[in-house]
């Protein structure tokens, strides 16, 4: 059982971002990645759901979006490598090549991602962390199973390599 908490402020480009994750699941459920703002509820998080990656994303209102991987066998302790881009209102998830890559249009006014200084959560969240402003989104909390070789969001890349 653990995570990794990384506070490194960052600012999202206006165009959007990327995150690059490889790691290996034994588990079908578990939260991959989150970040959040617990005042405004802005957050993207990537998290296996029945052995489906699943990556949501709040720009606040009805700005809300969320794109699943096609296949569902992704908890079978081989090496995955996930990439989420976020490119103005597009986002699109891919899992190891272009076989498996399904988009979304993130709806609404809004277009800024206000999570600027809020930490990023590898594996989990701390004991006692505030999921309220995120409640209504359905997001899978339970702690990843499996080892997380690294994470790379917005080009900055976190050798993590630890096993949960």
């Amino acid at each position: 059982d653990g995570f990794a908490q990384i506070h490194l402020p960052s600012t999202e480009r206006p165009s959007g971002a990327q995150i690059t994750v490889i790691l290996s699941a034994y588990s079908p459920n578990g939260l991959i990645y989150f970040r959040g703002n617990q005042e405004n509820g802005d957050f993207v998080c990537l998290e296996l759901r029945e052995g489906h990656v699943v990556f949501r994303i709040n720009l606040g209102d009805d700005s809300y979006a969320l794109v699943k991987s096609k296949k569902s066998s992704y908890a079978d302790g081989r090496s995955h490598t996930i990439r989420v881009i976020r490119n103005y209102d597009k986002i699109h998830l891919q899992v190891d090549d272009e076989s498996d890559r399904n988009s979304a249009t993130i709806p609404g006014e809004n277009a800024r991602l206000n999570i600027n200084d809020d930490d990023h959560f590898v594996g989990g969240i701390p004991p006692g962390f505030n999921t309220t402003a995120f409640r209504n989104f359905d997001i899978h909390w339970s702690e990843f199973f499996g080892c997380i070789q690294s994470v790379r969001p917005s080009q900055v890349l976190y050798f993590i390599l630890f096993f949960l």
